[in-house]
């Protein structure tokens, strides 16, 4: 690549009321510029536009002694655009009505007709707390490459568990919001 040479000023103004313009040059010869492409993909996205877990209706009794079973799920991204030699990280973490990581609150909570006392525990495949701030998103697995994409997967988990007051029959959805970063 060529050197060139570049030559300009710019100028300060100290004071709005009575501009002082201190005028400062800008000179170098011989220069060089390297440019360094980091986007590793244009999109990424999931194929289903949602994913419902059916958890069941367990007897409240059931999630008192915490003896529900744990519903796996999965979420699958597929990332197009450039095709790296090295597999750029994609991560998740959530959104939705939490009160810590890995807890969702149910949707209407204290409202009639939901149940009362029950909250659903969302864990990885690798048992910990589903994140709910950027600063705490996970890296999802890669799976394979496809013709100008790569593929990824998020396995977790999720089940009914107390929150502590007393537990009450009724309606038990939650909804869970994912954010995936990456590039």
């Amino acid at each position: 690549m060529p050197s060139f040479n570049y030559k300009t000023s710019f100028f300060i103004d100290t004071s709005y009321t009575n501009p002082r313009r201190a005028v400062y040059a800008i000179e170098g010869s011989g220069l060089t510029t390297k440019f360094e492409h980091n986007a590793f993909f244009s999109t990424c996205y999931t194929p289903k536009s949602s994913t419902e877990v059916n958890m069941g209706r367990p007897a409240a009794e059931q999630v008192k002694r915490g003896s529900v079973q744990d519903f796996p799920f999965a979420l699958d991204v597929v990332c197009e655009g450039l095709n790296p030699t090295v597999k750029p990280p994609v991560k998740v973490y959530f959104e939705g009505n939490s009160v810590r990581d890995g807890v969702l609150n149910l949707n209407g909570v204290g409202q009639p007709g939901i149940a009362k006392g029950v909250a659903i525990s969302l864990t990885s495949d690798k048992n910990v707390a589903l994140p709910f701030s950027k600063a705490k998103a996970v890296a999802l697995d890669w799976q394979d490459s496809g013709p100008g994409n790569e593929r990824y997967r998020f396995a977790a988990k999720a089940r009914y568990v107390t929150t502590g007051a007393e537990v009450a029959a009724g309606k038990a959805d939650a909804t869970l919001t994912y954010v995936l970063e990456y590039n």
